[in-house]
């Protein structure tokens, strides 16, 4: 559902926010590889945490 997608981003956004890089990408590999069908953009999207600091003045990444 939707919804579970909604959590599972959230739950790997907390993750790369504490700094557990490693975890998250496990994370995603277990929770979210199987929506990358339908929403692969998203996906692009949140997985590019991992690239920023917390302390980046990219806007979209803050």
């Amino acid at each position: 559902s939707k919804f579970e997608f909604q959590l599972r981003l959230q739950e790997f956004i907390e993750l790369v926010r504490a700094e557990k890089n490693m975890r998250a990408v496990m994370y995603s590999r277990k929770y979210l590889s199987a929506w990358g069908a339908t929403h692969m953009k998203e996906l692009q999207r949140v997985m590019a945490t991992l690239a920023f600091k917390s302390t980046t003045e990219c806007a979209t990444y803050k």
